[in-house]
This record gives C-alpha cells, structure tokens and sequence, in this order.
C-alpha cells in the first residue's frame, strides 16, 4: 500500500478588480516526483498566474511517482475598485488663479498626484479639490483594501476673454458756473463700465456704472469689465 501525497495549493489571496494572482502549489508525502494539474482550464504545473473577474476557488491535484493522487483548494476574492464621479467640472475660481472641481467617492481616502492646493472632505463621500489653474492632476481613491480608481484632472482655461472697449457717448461741455455734465459709455449686455482718471491703472472713481459725473473738468476714461456670472 502506497501511501498518498499531500496536496497544498497555497493560502487564499485578495487581490483587486483587474489584478492578476500568482497560484504555487506544492506536495509532501508519497514517493515524490509530482505532477499538478489544475483545474478551471488552467492545466498541469505547480505554478499558474490567474486573473479572475469574480472571486474563484480552484482546485490543484497532485499525482505522485505512483500514481497516487491528492487535491486541496484555494480561493482567490475580488475586491470591486472604488469609484469616482464627477459632481461639478472643473470651475474657475473668480481671482481666476485658482480652479476647484467636485467628486464623489464611493469609499476610502482621496489623494492627488502631484499635491495640489487642498483636498476638502466634504462628508458622505463628497470631496471638493483646489489646485492653481495651469495644473493639472490625477485624483486618486484607495478603498479599505487597498483597491484604488483615478481620475485624471486637466486645469481649464482661466484666462480673462478679450472684450472690446466701450462705446463713448461723446465729449461734453459746459459753460463757466454751469453743472458739470454726465458723461457716458456703453457696452453690451453682460459687460459694465469703470471710470477713471488715468488711462491705465489706478483707483476707479465709479464702477459698474455707464454714466458718470465727475467732479471736476478733465479727462477721464472709461474701460469695459465682464460682470462675474
């Protein structure tokens, strides 16, 4: 009587959605030179690398010198990936040097590579990420089994839009101890207009307005600014 192997087909694994495993099977016992055949088409050898969809349990027999055979199973668990969606597009910030975008998370921790200026949790799964515009970044969520999902982030375009200056209502005049006259610009609807005394720089003397009285006679200057939506 011809004492049988013992059939080892390694300890189970976790892996991730997507991973692969490596199988080992090993024997003791018998006479020795071992063969091992798997199953779930995987075929013969001790070594196999599997890549299951779901959580799979495979068997391993192992056939000594004498014929005598043994079998022993292991189970390979899939863990599903996290998720992230997308809750609100990547938004230009109104200093327009900065830009925010918000995503839901399915479950984990949220990291970015590269750090980026903040990441804001914002409870259930909610988390809104700042970064400054012209950077772009991979938003990534590491589930409790260490199984992440990333999104790739791409800074939108910021820049201030060419906008045409305004129309001037003309020149006014006014005779000595007269009021001083209104003057006037205009420009499309979405835009208003500053006043100034420089034609560059300064300090407004009005804004968000298309007419303006000054103080005093001189010169004065009027520039067009989209108003923030």
């Amino acid at each position: 009587v011809n004492d049988n192997p013992t059939a080892d087909a390694g300890a189970g694994q976790n892996i991730c959605e997507g991973d692969a495993a490596a199988l080992m099977a090993s024997a003791t016992g018998g006479n020795g030179s071992y063969t091992f055949a798997w199953d779930n088409g995987l075929g013969a050898g001790a070594m196999q690398s599997v890549n299951p969809t779901a959580t799979t349990t495979y068997t391993v027999t192992v056939t000594d010198g004498n014929g005598c055979e043994s079998t022993d199973q292991v189970t390979i668990t899939v863990n599903p990936l996290p998720t992230i969606t997308v809750d609100m597009a990547a938004t230009c910030a109104p200093s327009l040097a900065t830009y925010t975008i918000d995503i839901t998370v399915s479950g984990g921790t949220v990291s970015t590579s590269p750090v980026i200026n903040s990441v804001t949790d914002n409870g259930g799964g909610s988390f809104t990420l700042e970064a400054d515009v012209g950077v772009d970044f991979t938003a990534t969520v590491t589930d409790g089994n260490g199984c992440e999902a990333t999104l790739p982030v791409t800074s939108p375009d910021c820049g201030c839009p060419v906008i045409d200056p305004p129309v001037s209502g003309g020149d006014a005049e006014y005779c000595a101890g007269g009021v001083i006259p209104t003057v006037t610009a205009t420009v499309p609807a979405g835009q208003t207009v500053d006043w100034y005394d420089v034609p560059s720089g300064g300090t407004p003397l009005a804004g968000g307005t298309e007419s303006f009285t000054p103080a005093a006679p001189g010169t004065y200057y009027a520039e067009a600014v989209e108003i923030s939506s």
